[in-house]
């Protein structure tokens, strides 16, 4: 599965994203957010584990 880590700017602050997948035209996109630093971290496979089921 493609995964693309990088960091969008937002209100003068910096935020981590994390996209797998693919993005397409009329498909159903989750979008997870934690609280604090190192926030991917603490998903740990989570995102994973929704798009296999």
């Amino acid at each position: 599965m493609k995964k693309h880590n990088y960091f969008q700017n937002v209100f003068d602050q910096q935020l981590e994203v994390l996209s797998i997948g693919e993005f397409e035209n009329n498909t159903p996109t989750i979008v997870l957010l934690h609280e604090g630093l190192g926030s991917l971290e603490m998903w740990k496979d989570i995102p994973e584990t929704y798009l296999r089921n």
